[in-house]
């Protein structure tokens, strides 16, 4: 069984103070499923709406050679990037948006993390999450479902800490994330504490959150853990 970090060591974490400091959200971030529809409309290199595929190709050419493109276009480039499983073309993008200045876009970055962290490249995911001159529970949980996802849940609940104690609190979707990871590491306390936050602050259930908890609970019973 893995190791908690110090931070998640029964006792320690302190969810109930943390969470007390402010109002916690229930809307849903979604940013694990952020997804970008090509039939949205947009403009395209021409001007025109609903770009194509081709649009894009031409798009990431232009972008190779160092021409300028439309700002609009980082986010479905990015997308693309992650259909393809491309991390080279991300890096490309990537290169291009700090070029432009387009890394102040609190919305583009964030997708970029998203980005390398669909493509397992955390370490990327993490020095652009580092560098944002500011973060919202989106980013936030960007990073930690990134690590969850690429079996770092250890890391996961290490940002989680870091997010209670940057000021910003979770949304349904960060605590179903967080519970998520703590049910991998068997770690019952913390799992606890989570639960008993969701119900003194009256959260919402939806299903991250309640599937999240049947698979902590199922994971005490296998251990022989009653509650």
């Amino acid at each position: 069984m893995a190791s908690l970090p110090s931070v998640a060591v029964s006792g320690t974490l302190k969810l109930d103070q943390e969470l007390r400091k402010g109002l916690i959200s229930s809307e849903k971030s979604g940013i694990a499923n952020v997804s970008y529809q090509k039939s949205q409309t947009t403009t395209n290199l021409e001007g025109n709406s609903e770009p194509s595929s081709l649009d894009f190709r031409e798009a990431l050419v232009m972008i190779r050679e160092g021409s300028k493109v439309e700002s609009s276009y980082y986010v479905p480039l990015l997308q693309e990037c992650i259909d393809k499983y491309s991390a080279l073309d991300a890096q490309i993008v990537h290169g291009h948006i700090i070029k432009t200045g387009a890394h102040q876009d609190l919305f583009v970055t964030t997708f970029l993390v998203n980005v390398y962290a669909k493509c397992k490249i955390m370490e990327n995911a993490r020095k652009v999450f580092d560098k944002l001159s500011r973060r919202n529970v989106v980013s936030w949980t960007a990073l930690m479902t990134g690590y969850v996802h690429n079996s770092k849940p250890e890391l996961a609940i290490r940002v989680f800490q870091e997010m209670l104690e940057a000021g910003a609190y979770p949304t349904n979707y960060t605590l179903g994330i967080v519970l998520n990871a703590s049910s991998t590491l068997h770690s019952i306390e913390l799992g606890k504490q989570l639960h008993a936050c969701i119900v003194k602050y009256q959260i919402d259930y939806d299903t991250s959150i309640g599937n999240s908890l049947c698979s902590l609970y199922s994971q005490m019973w296998k251990l022989g853990i009653r509650f």
